[in-house]
Formats: structure tokens, sequence, C-alpha cells
């Protein structure tokens, strides 16, 4: 069996994030893209590829014309395909055409490739039938990143704790990921200043880029307990992983949750209905907390988590607990079964 991924260059709200990444000539096929419609509707020139495959699988997104040729293939006998990812899409209006247009068409594929349990179960309320779903765990490389995180030499850990002006009683806290409104970079700035009334110790890293660094930035320039690190990745940002104590994401929740189970840190989020899936890793009062979405509720729960030692030991637990059930190399299995399954 030979894989391809045809893929396009991401697009310029995407290049914001400074975390896009080419994949090697083996099997990877950068393919022109064209948008329409104030980047509404996206042509990728897959036509060669596509007539190459004996089985494909798409993102299940209503953007993508080819994905419509792909549906009326299908109903003529002359291709197999299968969608890969949440079902609907949490971050937008769900009343809205794309969203219904997703609706319509969720049930005119081979195959699903569910990104969480909460996508399969959503399918399965749809109509999708379960004989035909994946659930691939959607995950990032855990090991790699607890095993850099882990090798940080504890001295130079230290050091960089009292660089920040941490002492033995502080606490540091991490955000690491896109900066963008969903994300609610104010809010958690604006709840670092009413903690630090109390705990003058508490200290926030924020590491990530996006279309709201500059409100990163003003407040890191406003506020001595704030950091803002810029965009990191691996190596760099693992020193800063290992420093922290708590990872906060008020807003959005997606794979970042999965660097944060790695360093075995607990995740603080709010209730939203925004999220993406993989917020479904996240158990309240085990591997993290998620509060009401106001600023009092989740400024209480990260001072909790500061004052409470036995609580805070247990979500630490829990998070390291957390990060060996979800890896790459469980995800990968996860899509090889199900590749397997849908061509017999």
């Amino acid at each position: 069996m030979t894989l391809r991924v045809a893929y396009s260059e991401p697009n310029t709200v995407e290049k914001l994030r400074s975390d896009n990444a080419e994949l090697p000539a083996e099997f990877g096929v950068i393919v022109p893209s064209h948008w329409f419609l104030n980047h509404k509707v996206q042509y990728q020139s897959l036509i060669r590829h596509l007539l190459w495959a004996d089985f494909i699988i798409v993102e299940q997104a209503s953007r993508l014309i080819m994905n419509y040729f792909l549906i009326a293939a299908r109903s003529l006998k002359l291709t197999q395909f299968a969608y890969w990812g949440h079902g609907r899409n949490l971050q937008k209006n769900r009343s809205g055409i794309a969203e219904k247009i997703k609706e319509i068409f969720l049930n005119n594929s081979d195959w699903w490739f569910a990104y969480t349990d909460g996508t399969k179960n959503y399918l399965a309320e749809s109509g999708v039938s379960e004989d035909k779903v994946t659930v691939v765990r959607n995950s990032t490389d855990t090991k790699k990143f607890k095993h850099i995180i882990d090798s940080q030499n504890p001295d130079d850990v230290a050091a960089l704790r009292s660089s920040l002006g941490v002492d033995a009683n502080g606490s540091v806290a991490l955000y690491c990921g896109s900066l963008y409104e969903n994300k609610l970079i104010p809010f958690l700035t604006e709840c670092v200043g009413e903690i630090t009334k109390s705990h003058p110790n508490f200290r926030l890293l924020i590491v990530g880029d996006g279309q709201d660094r500059g409100k990163a930035e003003s407040a890191a320039a406003a506020n001595p307990a704030i950091r803002y690190c810029g965009p990191m990745f691996g190596d760099d940002v693992a020193p800063l992983f290992a420093a922290s104590d708590l990872f906060l994401c008020p807003g959005l929740v997606g794979l970042a949750i999965l660097d944060s189970f790695a360093a075995g840190l607990p995740l603080l989020s709010t209730k939203l209905d925004i999220h993406s899936p993989e917020i479904a890793y996240l158990e309240d009062g085990y591997n993290g907390l998620i509060t009401a979405p106001n600023k009092e509720a989740y400024t209480q729960a990260i001072i909790r988590c500061i004052e409470d030692s036995d609580l805070f030991e247990k979500l630490q637990t829990g998070a390291r607990e957390s990060a060996n059930h979800y890896s790459i190399e469980a995800m990968v299995a996860n899509f090889r079964d199900g590749i397997l399954k849908a061509v017999n």
C-alpha cells in the first residue's frame, strides 16, 4: 500500500501562527490552491492525485470544491473516499449555510475518521453507521515532547524560575498556542491582575503568535507578572513547560492539551461551545479544571490550585496519567486499522 499526501500552502491567517511545516518529499506533495468568495471557497489542483488513488481521505469541509466532485464520483461508483474531521465546526455559527451543507453530505462517504469519541457520538446521532467510523484519538507526538521535557536539567529549570522572580512558594502558569480571538488572551491577562493581589509571586508565560499578538505584548508591557515569549517550539519551548506548574487556556482548547499533559501540567479552561473536539480529553477534577466562563470563577480556580497542594498534586498526577492515553503512535495505529477495514 502506497501513501500520498497532497496539500497546499497555508493561507495568510494560518501563516501568522508560525507553526506550519512541509512533509517529506517521499510521500508529501504540495499542490496549487485557489481561494474564492473572500476565502470562503477553496479549489486545490488534485485531479491527477485523485485519479491515482484507490482510496481517498479528505477533510470534511464545505469550503472544499473537490469534495463535491468526490461525492458525485462516489454516487457513480467511480471512487471510494472517507471524511476526516470533527463532524461539525464547533467555532462557527452552526445554523449557517456552510454547516447546513456539511449536515446534508454528512453520510455521503464510504468511511469516517473521527477526531474523538465525541465526534463519533455526533455522527451516530446524525445517522452515520458506527460500523463505518474509526475514532483516531487525534494526537501529537507526546512521547517525544515528554522526553524533551523530562531531559531538562533541574538546575537550569530552577534558574529559569528564579529569573522570573519566583521563589519556592511562587507559581508559574503557561499559555502556549495560537493567539487569536477565540483563545481569550485579554480574559486571561486580566485574571493575572486579580491573582497577583494575593499571590505576588505568580507569573504567566505566554508563548505563541497570531492576530492577537499585540494584545499579549501590551499586557506584558503593562504587567511585570506577564511575560510574552513569542512563538517557540520543541526544544526551545520545553524549558518553559518544565518550569511551569499550570497550563492556562480559558478560551478554545485544542491539541495544546496534549502538550500540557506531556509536561504533567493540569489544564484549566472554561465551559464554552467553541472548543475543538480535544476538549473531551479534559476531565474536570482529574487532569484539570473547567469553570464557568467568567473571570471570577476562572481566577478562583487558579488560586485554588495555588493554595490547595492536595488538589494540585491530584490534578498533576491525572495529567501525567493522561499523557499515556494519547500518542501519535496510537493515532497512527487507529488510522491504519481504519483504512484496512475501509478498503477490505
